[in-house]
């Protein structure tokens, strides 16, 4: 079973930016290829309409969010997205996962 870590945030969203700005889920992606990373908001191809089918799927209330998934079930979610608590939330999340 592989993790997924989800992000889900929107382009008008300002930690959503900075959080792209400092590069901080390509960093845990390099040290971590064993999880996939996603990374959705709503410029992405099919706009709103793909990001809000998206929102309403993961049931969505605030931006930016952290979804740490598992065989397709959601482990945990965190708005927490520092580098330092990402790392924190994998640990958390390997253990929830059982691997």
């Amino acid at each position: 079973m592989k993790l997924t870590l989800m992000k889900i945030g929107a382009k008008w969203c300002g930690p959503c930016e900075a959080l792209a700005r400092k590069g901080t889920l390509e960093k845990f992606a390099a040290l971590h290829p064993e999880v996939k990373v996603e990374v959705h908001d709503d410029s992405e191809e099919g706009g709103n309409k793909t990001w809000e089918k998206l929102a309403d799927k993961w049931n969505i209330k605030g931006v930016p969010v952290l979804i740490w998934v598992a065989g397709g079930e959601e482990l945990f979610r965190s708005f927490d997205v520092s580098a330092k608590s990402i790392e924190a939330q994998y640990a958390k999340a390997l253990k929830r996962a059982g691997l």
